[in-house]
């Protein structure tokens, strides 16, 4: 389990840094991009959507692991007897 939300939470935190800069790299593009050619521009907006909505699914897999383990953990503190 933890070695797959360790590999979740890099993969979130590479679509972070990308996220980050995609806005730069548009810029770039668009300085050099002629009127005609700056419709492509588009395409920059829908890939930083893409990987922001990826992110957010990675995060709910996140959630549902971490809920899945606290499940686990809360039934073995309960199976322990406290008052012996």
């Amino acid at each position: 389990m933890c070695v797959r939300a360790c590999a979740l939470a890099l993969a979130s935190q590479s679509l972070s840094i990308m996220i980050a800069l995609i806005p730069y790299v548009r810029e770039t593009f668009r300085r050099h991009l002629n009127a005609k050619q700056a419709v492509m521009l588009v395409e920059f907006d829908k890939l930083k959507r893409d990987f922001q909505e990826h992110q957010n699914e990675i995060h709910a897999k996140l959630v549902a692991i971490m809920g899945d383990r606290l499940a686990a953990h809360i039934k073995s503190l309960q199976a322990i007897k406290w008052d012996v």
